[in-house]
């Protein structure tokens, strides 16, 4: 029990950060399915009614029959007019509608449109529904536990008892149904998201490191000063191993790469999640800080740096290695990268002049 509460509340977060961290390309997913569900929807009925007409002796269509048609082309009709243009909470709002009219006219059509007859399309919505949208998980039950109460309660009033003891037979079979399809398509889709999450997250991490990349460095980057131009507050440092080669040259590879993957857990440990922290290749690393303008304080943040790597190097090559860094803040500037960048390696080659393993800390000028 303890293991089927545990794997319950798992598939809930998992669900939930689903929702959220995909929430834009859900509303444009749901906005397609929604095209085309009603477009589908139309052109079934058609279908069904001709086939009805020529199949079932004596059967005449309901008000029902003719209220779904309207109501699936109005909603085919917005769907295809607001496009990709509909916020989540539009697009959410389009499909919970869509599929309450279709709730409500399909059960109509079951109980007060053949009240003698067996039905024929409630457990097929039922079934449907759930797996059609991507939406909260409360909305989607909510609303198919409602149409199968209402259902069930149009039944037992207005139908031949002998055909209604069948259709909530019916009833409770696609009920269960309807979880199951609806568990192992969204399991589904958890699964396609979390692939491409993992993806993304490979092509955007040195693989040494799991620092970020270069590429993924300056993209976070550009965000950030889109987001805080013209009044960014940063620091930008790039740090460097000092004679890095000879360490290659003389332990060989797997030391190189072990104070590579151990500088790179150093700065995860020195500087904030919310830094920007990447190996920009080779024996270089980047970090932007948020707010991290005060000189004294980057300085000494650059002297634990040192520490810690020269005992970390020590341990994991037999020889202590130092670095050199040069960094460079703006206090409340418009920022430009490139700019930026230049300003900080300048710095970075000011403090190998000064004879290596030390830090050497600039004001940004805008040009």
């Amino acid at each position: 029990m303890k293991k089927l509460l545990s794997a319950t509340k798992a598939n809930i977060e998992r669900r939930r950060f689903y929702l959220r961290e995909e929430r834009e390309e859900i509303a444009q997913t749901n906005m397609a399915t929604l095209r085309y569900a009603s477009l589908l929807t139309i052109l079934l009925l058609l279908l069904l009614l001709a086939v009805a007409l020529l199949t079932i002796r004596d059967w005449q269509p309901s008000p029902y029959h003719f209220a779904l048609l309207p109501a699936a082309l109005v909603m085919c009709v917005i769907a295809w007019w607001k496009g990709d243009r509909s916020s989540p909470r539009a697009a959410t709002a389009l499909c919970v509608i869509f599929e309450a009219l279709l709730y409500v006219i399909v059960i109509l059509i079951d109980t007060l449109g053949g009240p003698d007859a067996p039905s024929s399309f409630v457990q097929l919505a039922c079934i449907a529904m759930p797996a059609l949208f991507v939406l909260p998980a409360w909305i989607s039950y909510g609303m198919l536990l409602a149409a199968e109460a209402l259902y069930t309660l149009l039944v037992v009033f207005l139908k031949n008892p002998y055909i209604a003891q069948y259709d909530i037979f019916g009833m409770m079979t696609g009920l269960l149904f309807a979880f199951g399809v609806s568990w192992l398509v969204m399991r589904s889709r958890l699964k396609a998201h979390e692939l491409k999450i993992r993806y993304e997250t490979m092509s955007k991490r040195d693989t040494l490191s799991s620092l970020y990349n270069k590429r993924a460095f300056f993209e976070t980057a550009r965000r950030y000063f889109d987001d805080h131009n013209p009044n960014s507050s940063c620091s930008l440092a790039i740090i460097d191993i000092d004679n890095f080669k000879q360490v290659n040259d003389t332990f060989g590879h797997d030391a190189g790469d072990r104070v590579l993957s151990g500088i790179g857990d150093i700065l995860l440990e020195l500087y904030r999640p919310t830094d920007l922290i990447a190996r920009f290749g080779g024996d270089e690393y980047l970090v932007l800080a948020d707010h991290m303008i005060d000189e004294d304080l980057i300085q000494r943040r650059f002297c634990e740096l040192r520490v810690r790597v020269g005992e970390r190097s020590a341990t994991a090559a037999g020889t202590t290695i130092t670095v050199s860094m040069g960094c460079v803040f703006a206090n409340d500037q418009d920022v430009d990268l490139s700019e930026l960048f230049r300003q900080a390696d300048i710095a970075l080659y000011a403090a190998k002049e000064h004879g290596k393993n030390t830090c050497v800390v600039k004001r940004y000028f805008a040009k």
